[in-house]
């Protein structure tokens, strides 16, 4: 995370496959390329994730401020208190803020699942190009951080980078939710079925522009 901007833990997960995978050339390694990285071993690996990280540190430094800086908004606002063993189970995705590590998902979804040890484990689907495209599966686990409201979490797919997730709006009988992050550059809206009647959503709208959002950059998701 950075001074500046927060890079969500997709994000960096992103990041990581790309450093990691998808630079590869179409068709995979060469004979002669597979052996040179098995002889590079774990000094290899170790200085793959130093590069990987010394990259995220310099594009945070890089970035612009937050929505929250640039306008000069108040500390977002989250509900008083969430109930996990409410909260737990599928989530799918109404709309969302366009970000580059969604970029061409379609029916998405989010299963948080209550874990022994007080962390919750996230499993995110999507599918892929279109709502019966191939699907793509990012696994990663989840952790209050406001103990008195549990309405502040951090969320991590990729170790050692987590991210902020807040619960700024949840309905009572817990059959919607929406969901920020600190700098008002992500969010999503979520509900326990694939659809949501257009008075909840327009209702969603205009209390999020109330929390220094702008509605208007949300983007319906396809199921």
């Amino acid at each position: 995370m950075g001074a500046d901007v927060a890079l969500s833990s997709e994000s960096v997960s992103e990041t990581a496959e790309l450093a990691f995978a998808n630079q590869l050339p179409e068709g995979g390694l060469a004979v002669s390329d597979r052996a040179r990285l098995s002889l590079a071993g774990m000094d290899n690996r170790w200085t793959r994730v130093l590069s990987l990280c010394v990259l995220l540190s310099l594009t945070t430094l890089g970035c612009a401020s937050s929505t929250t800086k640039r306008l000069g908004l108040p500390e977002l606002q989250t509900v008083e208190h969430v109930d996990l063993k409410k909260y737990a189970g599928v989530w799918y995705e109404i709309a969302n803020y366009p970000n580059r590590f969604q970029k061409g998902c379609f029916a998405t979804t989010a299963t948080y699942t209550l874990r022994d040890d007080g962390r919750v484990e996230v499993v995110n689907r999507c599918r892929k190009e279109s709502p019966n495209g191939p699907e793509k599966t990012s696994k990663g686990q989840a952790k209050v951080v406001d103990a008195t409201t549990n309405a502040k979490l951090k969320v991590s797919f990729f170790w050692p980078f987590w991210g902020d997730y807040w619960i700024i709006e949840l309905d009572p009988d817990y059959r919607y939710a929406v969901v920020g992050h600190p700098d008002r550059d992500y969010l999503w809206i979520l509900s326990r079925s694939p659809t949501m009647d257009e008075g909840t959503y327009e209702g969603i709208q205009r209390r999020l522009k109330d929390q220094g959002y702008d509605p208007g950059r949300l983007v319906r998701t396809l199921h």
